[in-house]
């Protein structure tokens, strides 16, 4: 079978080849059920998703997972992502749900663990045990369609808020928290200074380079020079999700679709643009997205995209 994985000689990379497409989450499950997996812990990888910057703390996540006081709760660990950056007050923000009391502090507050109120199927490293007795036990005939994220991620958060204003919201959270036992590690608890780890390529935006030249930043979209160095104008609405910072990567053999082509088809009446079906992570309405915000685009301000090369 050709494949780009070469291991070593005594290395320990096994590649299973599937019969047939499975989709993320049956690939998950098929790699459990050859019983290849013999170890307490797991990274589960995203196809999409990308390493930007080195994990210096790994074994301090794992040796923390190791102490005894910690199996009960901490059973999913995410890497930084821009998703997930200041988490506690977009978490506040968007979903009125106040998760600060729930994070804990390490190495004197300098570094910490936050509970996640939505379970993404980004890279992250877990028990093994979390998916063989918890995550697949829930699923146990999954479709060539399902993805991991669409079938835990809402559930998850619709139980929480179901929750929200409740008297007794601590020990209700608690509750319904720990069996999803999914957080997010940060090294720095200062929110103003966190940068993401993971990026998410979205496989919409980019193609098979036609150079061998890497995306550029001329393909982003143009911005001033204030823009670039100046954010202080960019003031996100109330229930907004988002911050002011957006990141794109740079990755060589990819190129970003231009934008306004059909990128290879026929016509450009070809081309039915859906309506977005979700809140805008800017101005919180629904029906657009936060690129296309009528209320972005009145505001003076925009933030800035900083371009990671990968």
């Amino acid at each position: 079978m050709q494949s780009p994985f070469n291991p070593l000689k005594n290395g320990t990379i096994h590649l299973l080849e599937l019969p047939y497409r499975h989709g993320s989450a049956r690939a998950i499950a098929a790699a459990f059920e050859s019983q290849a997996i013999s170890t307490p812990y797991i990274l589960v990888g995203q196809h999409d998703n990308f390493f930007v910057r080195d994990v210096s703390y790994l074994s301090t996540i794992l040796q923390y997972m190791e102490e005894d006081n910690t199996k009960s709760w901490l059973k999913c660990v995410h890497f930084p992502s821009t998703a997930t950056l200041n988490y506690v007050k977009k978490v506040k923000r968007r979903y009125g749900l106040d998760i600060s009391n729930f994070c804990v502090d390490l190495n004197g507050g300098t570094s910490s663990f936050i509970p996640l109120v939505f379970w993404y199927g980004r890279t992250h490293l877990a028990r093994t045990s979390y998916y063989t007795s918890f995550i697949l036990k829930q699923y146990p005939n999954l479709q060539v369609s399902d993805h991991l994220e669409e079938l835990f991620g809402t559930v998850q958060l619709n139980q929480l808020n179901t929750i929200k204003g409740r008297h007794d919201f601590e020990d209700e959270f608690s509750r319904v928290h720990d069996k999803y036992g999914n957080y997010v590690f940060f090294d720095n608890d200062n929110p103003e200074e966190q940068t993401e780890v993971l990026y998410h390529m979205s496989g919409r935006k980019v193609r098979a380079a036609t150079n061998s030249a890497p995306s550029t930043e001329q393909e982003l979209p143009q911005q001033s020079d204030t823009q670039r160095t100046n954010n202080t104008s960019f003031n996100p609405h109330a229930n907004s999700f988002t911050t002011a910072r957006r990141s794109v990567a740079s990755v060589p053999g990819l190129e970003f679709v231009p934008s306004g082509k059909n990128n290879g088809s026929s016509s450009s009446s070809s081309i039915t643009l859906k309506r977005f079906k979700q809140n805008c992570f800017h101005c919180g309405k629904k029906g657009h997205s936060f690129k296309f915000c009528p209320s972005i685009q009145e505001e003076n301000g925009m933030p800035c995209i900083d371009v990671l090369q990968i």
